[in-house]
């Protein structure tokens, strides 16, 4: 299950896409890779990109919020994993290899009961456990 789910990112940013990229890039860059519709709000501020079988996973689908700032610069991705009953993957089971992988990746972590927390130079990311079949993970960038 390691680097399948999420692959190992340049200075814990979404997809190698740095902070602060303009809202008209991540626009094009998601548009060229989603194989679904990708959706912006009226402010464009919010890019929302949809993908079944998140990362080769059955049945663990995605919606991937990319937010930008007022300034139309990104500063954080939401994503929101559903793991459906017809999934290959027991809630536990995803929550565990998503916690060994950032572990790997960023080593220790804090733990809230259901959110473990990474901090980097540049980045927090956060994993939640919000019920039965939802999770969220959550890349934020660090304000100077």
């Amino acid at each position: 299950m390691k680097g399948r789910l999420l692959k190992r990112l340049a200075d814990s940013s979404y997809k190698n896409i740095a902070w602060g990229t303009s809202f008209d890039e991540i626009k094009e860059m998601v548009e060229k890779h989603s194989e679904d519709e990708v959706t912006v709000n009226e402010e464009e501020t919010i890019v929302y990109d949809f993908t079944e079988n998140y990362q080769g996973f059955e049945g663990v689908n995605a919606i991937v919020i990319y937010k930008c700032n007022y300034v139309k610069e990104l500063e954080s991705v939401c994503l929101m994993l559903s793991n459906k009953n017809d999934s290959n993957y027991t809630d536990e089971m995803l929550y565990e290899g998503l916690t060994e992988m950032f572990s790997e990746l960023y080593g220790e972590y804090e733990d809230k009961s259901y959110e473990k927390i990474w901090t980097t130079k540049k980045s927090t990311i956060t994993i939640v456990y919000v019920m039965d079949g939802m999770f969220t993970v959550e890349y934020e960038a660090k304000r100077n």
